[in-house]
């Protein structure tokens, strides 16, 4: 007859179970050595070691042979070659993420650029329903001295733009003086020097990565004395003329080629009829937010504020629009904050009396955004114009009426 045994574990008593199940049972873990055991009812509990039958599974003697503990695969550190394996995989990655990261953050501020402009546009137009035209492009002071300007369109958008406060702590008076050039920088006219600190984040494009406040102009930068410069410039027209009409409509200063044919001008306003090619194909303002000869190249001149000069050629206190000055590059005929097209969109370098200074006419239309820039239409929409377009197709679109078939697309 099969002994019978019984064991206490966890203050538990179990059984009865046969000597092979008890030899199991301490072999898995589920009874010990130390467990008291007895092989009746009636008989004395005694530690399982005290039991010789039980003694092979009570004091298991250390594994030899190949499973032994020194033969078994241990865990082991990393050695170099696998640490450098796995470094290398984690730079690829980055690698291929990084890219995609920085092409999602420049879409995000090309987006932002876009609706800077809408921002503008729909100032500009709303501005135009209240005066029933567009804000003069840029004004000189009005009295015959030579180093005077006015304000420009951006200024004249202000109460459009939530900055009705600012513009009327503006003074225009009879003499339309805002700021005079001397030889120690810009001499603000009270109370208009409210405009010297004056950022608007709206004419600022997010990719442009230069100071807001860095000088343009490629000599002192004492001129420009700590003033705003804008990224988007107004469009007064294309030179040479694609209607063909030559110095009826566009003529040369001392700082380039100066057209009224868009709808942005120097001393001049515009209707939004007046854009008879159509205005979804007039380009109203567009961007300048790049670098040219690695530097800020933009219509800047004394500062995003300022407006033009017209001088030394028998100026008389009263402003010429650009097709009435002399057309023999002597007139010191230059506009802050309006471009008339000449180059290439993104063109690198600069052209000395066109587009080497602020002060010249035809800087160029660019963009911190790769391959392209942003530009604004008469009807409110913006739209991106890559690099490579058709430098004709550019100048018909920078003109509101030269009645020359174009696709702005």
């Amino acid at each position: 007859m099969c002994e019978l045994w019984f064991y206490r574990h966890d203050s538990r008593v179990h059984g009865p179970v046969s000597e092979a199940d008890l030899r199991a049972a301490i072999a898995l873990r589920f009874a010990e050595p130390t467990d008291l055991v007895r092989r009746t009812m009636i008989s004395e509990w005694a530690p399982a070691s005290a039991f010789p039958e039980l003694e092979g599974h009570c004091r298991p003697h250390p594994p030899t042979g190949p499973t032994a503990p020194q033969d078994l695969p241990g865990k082991s550190a990393f050695t170099l070659v696998e640490l450098l394996v796995v470094i290398a995989i984690i730079a690829t990655l980055i690698g291929l993420l990084l890219p995609a990261v920085q092409s999602a953050r420049e879409a995000a501020r090309r987006v932002s650029c876009g609706n800077n402009l809408r921002q503008q546009g729909l100032a500009l137009l709303n501005y135009h329903d209240a005066r029933k035209h567009f804000p003069e492009g840029s004004g000189s002071g009005k009295q015959p001295l030579w180093n005077t300007s006015g304000v420009n369109w951006r200024v004249h958008i202000f109460p459009f733009m939530e900055l009705g406060n600012v513009y009327s702590q503006l003074e225009f008076g009879t003499s339309n003086v805002f700021t005079g050039w001397g030889w120690s920088g810009i001499l603000w006219r009270a109370p208009n020097t409210v405009l010297r600190g004056l950022m608007v984040s709206e004419l600022r494009c997010p990719s442009n990565r230069s100071s807001p406040w860095e000088s343009h102009a490629p000599w002192d930068e004492v001129y420009e004395e700590q003033t705003f410069s804008a990224d988007y410039a107004g469009v007064g027209g294309a030179y040479p003329d694609p209607g063909g009409r030559g110095n009826t409509v566009c003529r040369r200063s001392y700082n380039g080629y100066t057209c009224n044919t868009g709808l942005l001008v120097p001393h001049e306003t515009r209707r939004i009829s007046q854009a008879t090619d159509g205005a979804s194909k007039s380009i109203l303002v567009a961007e300048q937010s790049g670098l040219v000869d690695g530097k800020p190249r933009a219509s800047n001149y004394l500062g995003a504020w300022s407006g033009g000069r017209d001088n030394w050629c028998g100026f008389d206190a009263k402003p010429r629009p650009a097709n009435q000055i002399p057309d023999d590059g002597g007139c010191n005929y230059h506009h802050s904050g309006v471009v008339t097209i000449r180059f290439q969109i993104n063109t690198p370098t600069s052209t000395q009396n066109s587009s080497y200074k602020p002060s010249d006419n035809n800087t160029i239309i660019n963009s911190s955004h790769p391959g392209l820039a942003m530009v604004l239409f008469a009807d409110g929409s913006v739209r991106s114009l890559e690099e490579t377009i058709d430098i004709d197709t550019f100048r018909r679109l920078s003109t509101s009426n030269d009645g020359q078939p174009v696709a702005a697309d």
